[in-house]
């Protein structure tokens, strides 16, 4: 096959590709709009992702990673064989700030990393801070009673006031973090490695 037709055969192939991916981006941006709930989730099962993408397509799941951003949502989960998960682009997201353990080891110290989970110990005594910094979704146990201010990346501030033996599930967030109590504040920081929607999967 001579390189004009090679051309034109890749550029029927990318149209024909592009149809089904309006339709879908489509449908997933109208599931987004309607679902009203808490986790505004959009599933995409297998069937339907083969359509677009054969599942022995090398690099399938950047490719629906691109797709995703292309249209303006985010894969937030994926599972060769079962399904996709799309979720709206938040801001967290596309402007996510360092590592809280390389940013700040004195405060948050890696005590447990695995494939589904990281435990962080955080300690912060009275004054004490913490820089700029973000979480996935993750889940906070308090040791102790303490009162910390959250200063967010647009400026606006939260004060949180916890009792030793709380747990509180939180979403992904980026914050600068002061302890403006008189107890050291001393907690677990569980972050999740999966969506919140795959951990409700299995």
């Amino acid at each position: 096959m001579g390189t004009a037709k090679k051309m034109r055969a890749h550029e029927a192939l990318v149209l024909g590709v592009r149809g089904p991916m309006k339709i879908l981006a489509a449908r997933i941006k109208r599931q987004l709009l309607l679902d009203t709930g808490k986790w505004r989730h959009c599933a995409i099962y297998e069937n339907e992702l083969q359509r677009i993408w054969p599942l022995n397509e090398e690099h399938r799941k950047a490719k629906i990673e691109q797709f995703a951003k292309e249209y303006g949502f985010c894969l937030s989960f994926y599972k060769p064989g079962v399904c996709a998960i799309f979720e709206k682009e938040r801001p967290d997201r596309a402007e996510k700030a360092p590592d809280p353990a390389k940013v700040d080891p004195v405060h948050y110290k890696v005590i447990l990393n695995d494939q589904r989970v990281r435990v962080l110990d955080v300690h912060h005594k009275p004054g004490e801070k913490s820089p700029m910094h973000s979480h996935p979704y993750h889940v906070v146990y308090s040791f102790t009673d303490s009162r910390v201010k959250f200063t967010s990346s647009d400026g606006k501030t939260e004060i949180r006031t916890v009792k030793a033996g709380q747990a509180k599930w939180h979403d992904a967030e980026t914050h600068a973090v002061e302890n403006v109590g008189k107890t050291e504040e001393h907690a677990l920081d569980i972050e999740l490695k999966v969506g919140r929607t795959e951990s409700r999967l299995t």
